[in-house]
């Protein structure tokens, strides 16, 4: 018979200490390091239209990321991202070699009642509802864009973008 009386220490899930690491020791560093690993299978059955069971067929695809960051106190931070896409048929948007997705720097400057956040670099956009400019989360590859973004919250927060696709 259990003893459910005592309490089960709560264990830390595997690799959580690389998500916030210290440098210092007043705590006023902090680095992250993390990543994501998505795979995907797709089983098409009947592709061509045609009662031939050798028109079935699979695809395999991945998405791995791999992200780090760097925080100085509370208003610099630094993050990067690499990025690596594979899918079976090389399709567009699908398919992409390791490469570097984000790189940029941002700065939060407080004034009074103002705030102002300042980010410079590669870095992921989404703007309004993402119809016409987006990440494009539905396919294996995600988009990024090279650019700058101000971000001024006074009671509303106003956003100012300038980028192109990279």
């Amino acid at each position: 018979m259990k003893n459910f009386g005592k309490k089960n220490k709560p264990t830390k899930p595997f690799l959580s200490e690389l998500k916030l690491i210290p440098p210092n020791k007043s705590n006023s560093i902090h680095l992250t390091i993390g990543g994501q690993v998505r795979t995907r299978y797709e089983a098409f059955q009947n592709d061509g239209w045609s009662s031939d069971s050798k028109q079935d067929k699979g695809i395999y695809g991945h998405r791995l990321a791999l992200h780090t960051g760097l925080q100085f106190g509370k208003h610099i931070r630094f993050f990067g991202e690499l990025y690596h896409g594979y899918y079976a048929r090389r399709i567009f948007a699908q398919y992409d070699k390791l490469d570097l997705h984000q790189a940029f720097a941002e700065f939060t400057i407080p004034f009074q009642k103002l705030q102002l956040k300042l980010m410079a670099g590669r870095q992921e956009f989404n703007w309004g509802t993402g119809r016409i400019v987006s990440m494009r989360e539905a396919l294996n590859v995600r988009r990024s864009f090279d650019g700058g973004r101000a971000i001024a919250k006074f009671g509303r927060c106003i956003k100012c973008n300038a980028a192109s696709p990279s």
